[in-house]
């Protein structure tokens, strides 16, 4: 068992470009979005993906990057 105490995480507002860097090295695509739904950031782990995924999302709302058939399953998140 690890008996290291893991070290506090601050509160407040997230950084949207630290958030970006963290999900890049997680996983495919990630979007940081604020709680009205707009894009803040979108970060892409990989050189291909990127190529395909346009780059105009930031600023948007996220419901506007997705299919019609998709927008009742993002709203209820």
């Amino acid at each position: 068992m690890c008996s290291s105490k893991l070290p506090e995480i601050p509160q407040g507002p997230v950084n949207p470009e630290l958030a970006a860097n963290l999900a890049r090295t997680l996983a495919d695509i990630a979007l940081v979005v604020d709680a009205g739904g707009e894009i803040l950031e979108v970060a892409i782990g990989s050189e291909s993906l990127a190529e395909e995924v346009n780059g105009d999302w930031v600023g948007r709302p996220w419901a506007e990057t997705v299919t019609v058939d998709s927008r009742p399953r993002l709203q209820s998140l």
